[in-house]
């Protein structure tokens, strides 16, 4: 008894731990492939695929590219592009920080005899001691900004990604059990 449990064990092992990469949908798979991808583990290369017009891929690769044009992420890119500008402003905040003035006195432009003794015209110079510690910070905080909001973009491509395909393979679960239940109810019907 006990060798037939055993038996019975490995055999079925496999669908009793869980699901093996082989057997898991093509949604998830697409997502490990990603994954491998980013972190630099050998994967299939992408571009060598065909895509098969209206196959399962091209249904999927169309929901993607629609999940894409979402708002969210039309206002991800909008985050980047006002980082960008920031970025831009950050490396000229150097010029604004540095004052230059000058004056004429009034005595040289009505040429009275005072002016030989004050002088003709003053000019000057301001600029604050923490002009190029200020203009450094900035850039950096605009750097961090850009790369924050950068992530946030690609995680959302990410999560909205992982819902569509997970959606859809729900709804190819569900088209499947419709298809069953329809197929065996005919037979009863057919029996009736």
């Amino acid at each position: 008894m006990n060798k037939i449990l055993l038996a019975f064990l490995i055999l079925f092992a496999n669908n009793i731990t869980g699901q093996s990469l082989g057997k898991m949908p093509d949604s998830v798979r697409r997502l490990v492939d990603e994954y491998n991808s980013v972190t630099g583990k050998n994967t299939i290369n992408k571009k060598l695929k065909k895509v098969v017009p209206g196959s399962e891929d091209d249904i999927k690769e169309k929901l993607i590219d629609l999940v894409l044009r979402n708002t969210q992420i039309k206002a991800a890119n909008a985050n980047i592009t006002i980082a960008e500008i920031a970025r831009k402003k950050a490396n000229s905040s150097l010029l604004s920080s540095v004052n230059l003035g000058g004056n004429l006195n009034e005595f040289v432009i009505s040429n009275s005899q005072l002016a030989l003794f004050t002088p003709k015209y003053n000019l000057g110079v301001s600029i604050p001691m923490d002009v190029f510690a200020k203009a450094k910070a900035e850039k950096k905080t605009a750097d961090q900004v850009i790369l924050i909001n950068t992530a946030q973009k690609e995680q959302l491509e990410i999560f909205l990604k992982a819902k569509v395909l997970t959606q859809y393979e729900n709804y190819k679960e569900a088209k499947a059990q419709v298809e069953f239940q329809k197929i065996a109810m005919e037979d009863d019907v057919a029996a009736y």
